[in-house]
């Protein structure tokens, strides 16, 4: 957790919109995690733009309101700041993974296709001095 972070960890361990936002009048009436995402339902007497959600920004989380992505924003807390309109909104925090872990990924493959292709090179060179003659 980014050090920053570390005033609202009991805030985020809550899960809950509203306790993030105080001051603004939105009801949460759901919560929802996946594998790779958390799921919000959120009613909001008003159209606000800068609901903090109960979610850390790490590199690779992509916010949606309602189906539309979300750029990146956070406030000083590192928390993730959404706008919303009035009345129902839909929000998913999803992990997508970066291009550099994509990349680095492929490399661990190559690297490892490699050496087991060496490996085996070097084997079958070394079997005939195992043979009998």
């Amino acid at each position: 957790m980014p050090h920053n972070a570390f005033k609202i960890k009991d805030k985020l361990e809550q899960h809950s919109i509203p306790l993030m936002n105080p001051k603004k009048e939105i009801q949460q009436t759901r919560w929802t995690t996946g594998y790779d995402s958390i799921h919000y339902r959120i009613n909001s007497v008003q159209k606000y733009t800068d609901v903090v959600l109960p979610n850390i920004f790490y590199p690779g989380f992509t916010v949606y309101v309602n189906g539309e992505k979300m750029p990146e924003k956070y406030n000083k807390n590192n928390a993730i700041v959404v706008p919303i309109e009035k009345g129902i909104s839909k929000i998913d925090v999803k992990y997508v993974k970066t291009p550099v872990q994509i990349i680095s990924f492929w490399i661990s493959v190559i690297a490892l296709l490699t050496l087991i292709v060496l490996k085996n090179k070097k084997l079958t060179k070394l079997l005939p001095l195992f043979k009998k003659h």
